[in-house]
């Protein structure tokens, strides 16, 4: 495969339609990845798992429009019809420790009966930006999420009606083996779930795997451990990693956001990444060699690596194995957006620089 394919595939991805764990498009995606790395040569399965899925229907309007909304998924079950709210605001473009204080500090606040919280969240692209949530009902109040863009449009004749509530829900992880089944497996593990369409957070990754495991299996048994669930506190990432019984020989996470621009933006042109390892701090200089060309903001080495709370996304769920790793992963201003879409979200010759990178990274983790 080259660019032109990598762009292909994260079309298809992305044209399934929002990526939601457990929903038809995630029945579809994980049919999707398990002929196409099938395809490639290897031997594949789905892991299942369970969970508790947010049903909801959802109707937003005023003065006749409709509006991008969104629940607070698993804040609040039941129904409500109502025009009152209490408007509230919330920064989502920023760490994942300060968004999570700041929307507690929302959750916990009551308003009055028959009133929806309305959050506007404040993002570069000023649409409705999806927070990742724990598959646990809470007991909170009826909570909708909103662009800036939308907000600014709302009249006094907001009408609001929302049905929610809780299920068993069923999601597959995709595990794909590559190269021959003996020694210790090289782990190439990636989300493949999210909010929308992710052609950029999620199918950057998917697209380059692959051909990753394809170049790693030359050096060692290869793994690939695509997960679902990501948006539920990386539910499918957990559930792979506590049943990993084997020891890697290393581990490269491919996180969100790896091969991507934010054409709106001239302040913010390509995505800001996170390099984050256990290797010793005597790499540093060969990895900012092979990720160069890419926008790597920081390369952090921690300083309790087997803690989850060091690492980035779904590379956490993997620390306690205690096994040499390397995470990628960013942000960009797409990020849980549903503008991302693919000819928004990358180009050819950011996947082209991506692939290389992480073939250099592969290399470093091996040799």
């Amino acid at each position: 495969m080259r660019t032109h394919d990598w762009m292909n595939l994260i079309k298809s991805y992305a044209g399934f339609g929002a990526h939601r764990t457990g929903s038809i498009v995630d029945q579809q995606t994980t049919v999707w990845l398990s002929d196409l790395l099938t395809d490639c040569g290897a031997i594949v399965r789905a892991q299942p798992f369970s969970f508790r899925q947010y049903n909801f229907s959802l109707e937003a309007e005023t003065s006749g429009a409709h509006l991008q909304a969104l629940p607070l998924f698993y804040e609040w079950a039941g129904h409500i019809a109502t025009e009152k709210i209490v408007r509230y605001y919330l920064n989502t473009q920023t760490d994942e420790a300060l968004l999570n204080y700041q929307l507690r500090n929302i959750t916990t606040r009551k308003c009055p009966a028959n009133h929806c919280k309305l959050i506007v969240t404040r993002s570069q692209t000023g649409t409705l930006t999806a927070i990742n949530r724990i598959p646990k009902i809470s007991n909170g109040q009826p909570t909708i999420l909103i662009g800036e863009c939308d907000a600014d449009t709302i009249t006094n004749d907001l009408q609001l009606k929302l049905t929610a509530n809780t299920s068993l829900g069923n999601s597959h992880n995709v595990i794909a083996e590559f190269g021959k089944n003996t020694g210790n497996p090289f782990v190439i593990t990636t989300p493949m779930t999210g909010w929308f369409s992710c052609a950029g957070e999620r199918g950057t990754g998917i697209a380059l795997v692959p051909e990753l495991a394809e170049f790693a299996s030359q050096f060692a048994p290869v793994q690939v451990i695509i997960c679902a669930g990501h948006e539920l506190g990386y539910w499918g990432g957990w559930h792979a990693a506590q049943r990993f019984h084997r020891k890697p020989r290393a581990i490269l996470h491919i996180g969100s956001c790896v091969a991507n621009t934010g054409a709106e933006s001239s302040v913010h042109p390509h995505s800001a990444l996170t390099l984050t390892t256990n290797l010793n701090s005597s790499f540093r200089n060969e990895l900012n060699r092979a990720t160069h060309k890419l926008n790597v903001s920081s390369i952090q080495f921690p300083t309790n690596p087997e803690k989850r709370y060091e690492w980035v996304g779904e590379s956490k769920c993997w620390a306690h194995l205690k096994a040499p790793m390397i995470s990628l992963a960013g942000e960009s201003p797409l990020f849980h957006s549903p503008l991302d879409f693919p000819d928004r979200a990358t180009t050819e010759s950011l996947l082209g620089e991506a692939f290389e990178a992480l073939k250099s990274l592969i290399h470093t983790l091996l040799n």
